[in-house]
């Protein structure tokens, strides 16, 4: 892994910018400064396909990989999200809010511009519902 090492260049503020890798050496990267690592590590992709493509390779290595993906046009945003886009990036907050493992989260521009709320305020909103329980409007 030193020849890995030595091909990529980490910039002062610990923060690294890739471009023009293959997808499979990308992968071996990211899997190589996950394990060096001792936080969470992000990556940014250009879009959703790159993103998902990403993942799924990261998949096949690594179990703490996950996807928080955003539709990709700032038009869909106003006329219907995706609910299974949705649901998989409320899984992925959820996941990194309740987990104490590190895990390596990929999205893509859209995902990364995305407004979430602060992890206090998001805890504080959280209520479990059981069946035949009422709730009102009211009280949450």
């Amino acid at each position: 892994m030193q020849i890995i090492s030595n091909l990529f260049k980490k910039y002062e503020h610990g923060k690294v910018g890739l471009s023009g890798l293959t997808d499979d050496l990308l992968v071996v990267y990211i899997k190589k400064t996950f394990e060096e690592s001792n936080r969470n590590i992000i990556i940014v992709m250009n879009t959703l396909f790159e993103a998902n493509k990403i993942y799924q390779l990261l998949l096949k290595e690594k179990e703490e990989a996950l996807l928080f993906p955003m539709d990709d046009f700032l038009t869909s945003e106003a006329l219907a999200i995706s609910p299974d886009l949705k649901v998989s990036r409320l899984e992925t907050i959820n996941t990194i809010i309740s987990d104490e493992k590190k895990q390596i989260v990929i999205t893509h521009l859209m995902g990364f511009l995305r407004y979430l709320p602060l992890k206090s305020v998001w805890l504080d909103n959280i209520f479990s519902l059981s069946k035949g329980q009422t709730i009102k409007k009211e009280e949450k």
